[in-house]
């Protein structure tokens, strides 16, 4: 039973253990503070997921000199940029709106129009972007090829050749293509970045400007308070890209998504 006089200055924490000896190291156990965890999380109160009492202080000193994307903590979101999530397209949900380029062909009688985009009697048809086919500063990074002798991941990246990335002509090949869903395809670009990650690859945070149009919901879209401010949107793309920020988003990534809440 949970008795509320029982109060503790601080937690021992230990993460990313690999032997049950680890526990006696300093450096590996170590205790957090309520204070830390409410600085380095203010909107969840979580514990950060820090591997070692050096990443502890150095994300609590970079937090205490800067704020937080959105402060929740309060009554009022305090905003330091005014950023807004935006989740177009949804893979399962939605996926009936979706159309291979035979189908395209074949069903719809559809025509290239240039790069990778059609048109038919029904209107455009845009290719659907997911965050596979994405690097940092890379829209180009890889095409998706289905193989149906894959039962659990049958759509895989094919990344970018470097002869394809010195044509800039070249633009990658879709698993789907969509008609827009109204509000979509306003802008020449947006700033995405990819939902599945982890703590542990080499780039947790992966971040890109992307042709607008349609995005699944692995490439989750920023907008920048309903503008469309290209150096702002430039800014953002490279601190998201920033090897600070990506040290830090580490601290949070507790699976293999990069939620909204932890970018915030």
């Amino acid at each position: 039973m949970f008795s509320p006089a029982r109060i503790f200055p601080a937690a021992t924490c230990a993460f990313f253990l690999q032997d049950v000896a680890e526990i006696a190291d300093p450096e590996r156990a170590f205790p957090i503070t309520a204070a830390e965890f409410a600085r380095l999380n203010p909107n969840t109160g979580t514990a950060p997921i820090v591997r070692s009492r050096r990443d502890l202080a150095l994300t609590s000193a970079i937090y205490q000199r800067l704020p937080v994307l959105v402060d929740r903590s309060g009554d009022a979101a305090i905003r330091a940029w005014p950023v807004r999530y935006s989740q177009t397209i949804n893979m399962t949900s939605d996926s009936h709106l979706f159309h291979t380029r035979a189908e395209l062909e074949e069903r719809e009688g559809a025509w290239p129009t240039g790069g990778n985009r059609f048109a038919s009697p029904a209107g455009e048809w845009v290719p659907l972007y997911e965050g596979k086919m994405m690097q940092a500063f890379d829209h180009r990074a890889a095409s998706v090829v289905g193989n149906a002798a894959n039962v659990n991941r049958p759509a895989q990246p094919l990344p970018a050749t470097d002869a394809q990335h010195r044509d800039p002509a070249w633009v990658v090949e879709p698993q789907f293509w969509v008609q827009a869903p109204p509000g979509l395809g306003s802008h020449p670009y947006a700033l995405g970045f990819k939902d599945v990650t982890a703590p542990t690859n080499i780039r947790s945070m992966i971040a890109a400007v992307v042709p607008s149009g349609a995005a699944g919901n692995t490439l989750p879209l920023i907008e920048l308070g309903g503008t469309h401010d290209a150096p702002a949107i430039a800014l953002l793309a490279g601190n998201l890209n920033a090897l600070v920020f990506d040290y830090v988003a580490r601290q949070k990534i507790q699976a293999q998504h990069l939620n909204w809440f932890i970018v915030e």
